[in-house]
């Protein structure tokens, strides 16, 4: 949902933000000089146990991961741990199409030269591991890393408190109901990281954990998309791309905001951190974040995207990586402006920790 205008987070206007609030980075939607101010909420009592009931447990903590300093130029994750991109995706016994992960349903090349703003829509099956999350002020997204766990940015679950959003897993167009190609739920878990800093968005990762797997055979549109391991780079100039329902204008009417029902998917590059750094300031951690976008400023992810993943590909191969999160930036689709991706590869000893505890 990167930086919502202010009426979703029940932000106000003001000249100045004053205690228990802090101000939008970059460009705002508030005119005459006013920033756009959002209320510091507390989050809610961390549960750390199953439920028998559908309601979502918040949980901040696992036996694996360590202390985090909240010092946004420090990294939150260690780095030892390596992690083979082909241990976290079950593989399927009766069904090769579903033998990999990060591989689309359509048996053909994907198209690198589309265009979410600037983009096109995606094909039915075409990103077999998105997600929809929905949420009451938008929608957030994510992507499914194997048959119980689904990667996302801790931002779209922060503060929800005893709401409990029905997510849908293999979902493309909003419209259709189809329950061969996809299926919803409210019975998970969410993990978010216990390092989340909601006022610079830094650590911004969450992974929901199903209670029940996903029949990966049953369902034509649900396929795991790939998590790199912690040697692999993608590196500035390089493809990738990112996909949702967000909003498709960079200007719009925050009160009949232009919300797409199918899914839509956009190209754009990787930047470099030094240009990141210099765009955001203390509000970009260069150890644990990456920036994307085009510098023409016409295609970029947008509000409603955030907790997509972005997609790269790696070295010779056609399947897609988990690279980034949708996490957050200053504005849409400006020139010369980046939006800043949650790094994956920096939190894989922290995400398979909550694979592995199978809580």
């Amino acid at each position: 949902m990167r930086f919502e205008y202010c009426l979703w987070f029940s932000g106000s206007c003001e000249v100045s933000c004053g205690p228990g609030t802090f101000p939008l980075i970059g460009p705002t939607w508030c005119s005459m000089r006013r920033q756009c101010c959002i209320r510091i909420i507390t989050p809610p009592p961390v549960k750390t146990t199953a439920t028998t009931t559908s309601r979502t447990t918040i949980s901040t903590t696992t036996a694996t991961t360590p202390t985090t300093t909240t010092t946004p130029t420090t990294t939150t994750t260690p780095t030892t741990t390596t992690t083979p991109t082909t241990t976290t995706t079950p593989t399927p016994t009766t069904n090769s199409r579903l033998s990999r992960c990060g591989m689309a349903d359509r048996g053909r090349e994907f198209e690198l030269n589309s265009r979410i703003i600037g983009g096109r829509e995606a094909d039915k099956c075409e990103l077999p591991w998105m997600v929809y999350i929905s949420l009451p002020n938008g929608p957030c997204g994510g992507a499914v890393i194997d048959e119980r766990h689904v990667l996302t940015a801790a931002h779209c679950f922060w503060g929800a408190g005893s709401y409990t959003p029905e997510i849908f897993i293999g979902e493309y167009n909003r419209t259709e109901t189809n329950p061969t190609e996809k299926l919803s739920t409210r019975d998970y878990k969410i993990f978010m990281h216990p390092g989340y800093i909601h006022e610079y968005y830094f650590n911004d990762i969450a992974i929901v954990q199903l209670d029940t797997p996903i029949d990966l055979n049953k369902y034509r549109c649900i396929t795991p998309l790939c998590l790199p391991s912690d040697d692999q780079t993608f590196p500035a100039g390089i493809d990738c791309v990112v996909a949702g329902w967000g909003v498709t204008e960079p200007e719009y009417d925050v009160f009949s905001p232009p919300i797409p029902q199918v899914l839509m998917k956009v190209t754009i590059s990787v930047v470099q951190e030094s240009l990141c750094k210099r765009k955001f300031g203390k509000y970009y951690n260069i150890t644990t974040e990456t920036c994307a976008g085009q510098m023409a400023g016409d295609k970029d992810s947008c509000d409603g995207d955030s907790g997509g993943p972005l997609m790269c590909r790696s070295g010779t191969g056609n399947e897609f990586y988990a690279a980034g999160i949708v996490s957050s930036g200053a504005g849409c689709a400006k020139p010369q402006t980046p939006a800043i991706y949650t790094d994956v590869i920096s939190f894989l000893p922290w995400i398979n920790s909550v694979i592995r505890s199978g809580v």
